[in-house]
């Protein structure tokens, strides 16, 4: 098992380690359980299975246990795994996959009139197929129980503040307030779980019901999920109160409406607020909730590192940017980075593959070439973010010869659309150091007009 740390947001494994960062995609079943594991660009990784009850099976044959190590501890319910003994962290409660049972009692029987629930030991009413248990608790309707209760607390003491203002008793129809916030707080969070659901393109119906997936955290999916979730309870609760003081039908439509959107405007801002929030303590873009990854070199700009020859120096002028920028107490000339790498006291053009080839022997690192059709965006910002590689262009200058620039920051933005057939959109954006001028191209590079990449790896 690997022993990086890392974090799940919605189908995404963000891993960190001493080697960097790097992004796995986890593909899972309808029980939410670790299915399959993919990199970046979609290959497989690894495979996982599950029986009904959580214990890990071999893939292939769903038989016995399966003996290669998982390269994460997530897997059954998407809970957490701890493999060394056996079980499985859901949160509330630890839980026995092989007995089939939790090690402690659940705190609640919320379903009295079935007997397996008086069974406060066992997993989702021993029916696994059907129910998952997020908590460790109350099996898949605990955040229902959570709503309604907050919903009734809050407008029965809203009920009573009016009702001492009044002079009436504090707890008169109580039993009333009580009922319309608990329908309040359920459909908020109904309609919020739906919003979700949608936006995560799994239906506003599945996540209306505890289905669906959750749409990744950021101010812009937290402003529509708050939006939403605070219209149906401000909505609810304005009507519902309003016709309990016997206001009409249409007076309380139009007390719900009206309190309805002001809870909705208060709710989109502070769900966009914490769903920023909760993105950027992530790492990830606060308003979108974009994972960007970037990465930059630091190299060495300014007069001294502009060509001194025209088109003829611009290799040999990244080659002394790339070697001061590893040997900052031993920098070399131009000239002297012609005459080390390439043939002493020629001015003319130099060929980069031959160049950095010379370059890496005599400096102890690594070439690799690269020529149009055998990279890509990807394969460019993986070995410039996660192997740490100097990278040469040679760039397209529609003359006889080419222009050969240097790759200093490269970014990589993964964007997660919205609604039915959602899914995520990775982009790359690079910028160039230019020896024509020794500093960093503040506009983006088009890499439409690469036609060769050198790879140095000290």
């Amino acid at each position: 098992m690997l022993s990086e740390n890392f974090t799940y947001d919605n189908s995404l494994a963000h891993l960190s380690s001493t080697d960097g960062f790097r992004l796995h995609y986890v593909h899972t079943d309808n029980l939410g359980s670790w299915d399959i594991i993919t990199d970046m660009g979609g290959d497989l990784e690894q495979s996982l299975s599950f029986d009904a009850w959580g214990n890990r099976r071999n893939v292939s044959t769903w038989n016995g246990p399966a003996h290669d190590v998982p390269l994460f501890d997530r897997g059954f319910t998407g809970h957490e795994h701890l493999y060394n003994f056996g079980l499985v962290n859901m949160n509330g409660r630890v839980y026995d996959p092989y007995m089939s049972t939790f090690l402690s009692p659940d705190n609640y029987i919320q379903a009295p009139d079935n007997s397996q629930n008086f069974n406060r030991y066992a997993y989702c009413l021993n029916n696994p197929l059907k129910y998952t248990d997020p908590s460790g608790e109350v099996f898949g309707i605990d955040d229902l129980i959570i709503a309604a209760v907050v919903g009734a607390v809050i407008n029965v003491t809203m009920n009573g503040i009016n009702n001492s203002m009044s002079g009436q008793d504090f707890f008169n129809g109580a039993g009333k307030a009580a009922f319309v916030g608990g329908l309040a707080g359920i459909a908020g969070l109904c309609v919020g779980s739906g919003i979700s659901s949608a936006i995560a393109g799994t239906g506003f119906g599945a996540g209306f019901i505890g289905g669906g997936e959750i749409a990744a955290s950021g101010f812009a999916s937290g402003a529509a999920i708050g939006a939403g979730s605070g219209f149906a309870s401000g909505f609810i609760t304005g009507s519902g109160n309003a016709w309990m003081n016997g206001s009409s039908f249409i007076g309380g439509l139009e007390t719900g409406l009206e309190n309805g959107v002001f809870s909705g405007l208060s709710g989109g801002l502070i769900g966009g607020i914490y769903g920023g929030i909760d993105a950027a303590r992530d790492g990830r873009n606060f308003w979108s909730g974009d994972i960007v990854m970037k990465a930059n070199r630091a190299y060495p700009t300014g007069p001294d590192y502009q060509q001194q020859l025209g088109s003829n120096d611009c290799v040999p002028t990244n080659g002394k940017v790339i070697h001061d920028y590893h040997n900052k107490e031993n920098p070399m000339s131009v000239q002297d980075v012609r005459d080390t790498y390439w043939i002493r006291g020629t001015k003319d053009a130099v060929y980069p593959d031959q160049f950095y080839n010379e370059m890496a022997g005599k400096e102890h690192a690594v070439y690799r070439f690269a020529s149009d059709g055998e990279f890509s965006k990807e394969c460019v910002f993986n070995d410039f973010y996660y192997n740490n590689a100097d990278i040469a262009i040679d760039v397209n200058t529609g003359k006889e010869v080419a222009h050969n620039v240097l790759l200093r920051e490269a970014q990589c933005r993964i964007h997660q659309t919205w609604g039915r057939g959602a899914h995520n959109i990775v982009s790359y954006k690079f910028w160039i150091q230019d020896p024509e001028i020794g500093y960093l191209i503040s506009k983006p590079f088009d890499f439409n007009k690469a036609i060769q990449v050198h790879f140095l790896y000290y």
